[in-house]
């Protein structure tokens, strides 16, 4: 029976891949600057420190990561807070996880003014222990320490204990690897690796509705 969950954000709880790929370029045409398309897919799976420090290489900006970092946080706090949405039958879901002792976390690389600000309107905060993000860790989740972040904060005594709902490939391998139980979760962004997260995950869902079933 499930005891211990940590949930992927974005393209798994809500609705909001677009916003790595909407980010950069919207930022460069704020600087006055040509956005890169190169660039897009390779700051799609980075933290933002680690995305400041490429547009920084990248456009020889004179400004320091952290800089970068505070625009970028404002106006994605903007976005998540007015707009996001939770991804269908997930509301419902986590209540039912909650109801039934499941301890809950969040695992982001996103940041956490902007996840709270989502959740919080979307009413369903105060349904986790805690939220942690790729840039508290201080790596993407090409590495396992996010999760370790959680897994310590739900009081599990070790990865087998918990379950990690992913939506992308990348980190569902992480995780995998790191000894967590996986449960894929499909978005039409992550549509095409389908089959791979398959092979990779101990489980699979096409929509949260199936959740429950790990109850």
């Amino acid at each position: 029976m499930l005891k211990y969950a940590i949930f992927d954000l974005d393209g798994t709880l809500t609705d909001s891949m677009y916003i790595w790929r909407w980010l950069s370029p919207a930022y460069c045409r704020r600087k006055g600057l040509e956005p890169r398309e190169d660039l897009i897919g390779r700051i799609d799976s980075m933290s933002l420190p680690e995305a400041a420090a490429c547009l920084i290489q990248a456009y020889s900006l004179s400004q320091t990561v952290e800089e970068t970092c505070w625009e970028f946080e404002d106006m994605l706090y903007e976005e998540y807070a007015q707009r996001v949405q939770l991804k269908k039958g997930v509301k419902e879901a986590l209540e039912r996880f909650s109801k039934a002792g499941v301890k809950m976390a969040v695992a982001s690389a996103s940041e956490k003014g902007p996840i709270q600000a989502a959740l919080a309107r979307l009413g369903v905060w105060e349904l986790f222990c805690c939220c942690h993000t790729c840039t508290e860790a201080g790596a993407g989740k090409e590495s396992p320490q996010v999760f370790w972040l959680c897994q310590k904060d739900l009081g599990a005594g070790s990865p087998q204990e918990v379950t990690v709902f992913e939506d992308s490939l990348y980190a569902a391998v992480t995780a995998q690897k790191a000894g967590f139980q996986v449960a894929g979760v499909w978005d039409s962004t992550s549509a095409e690796k389908e089959l791979q997260m398959r092979r990779v995950c101990r489980y699979y869902f096409m929509t949260a509705e199936e959740w429950g079933s790990l109850l």
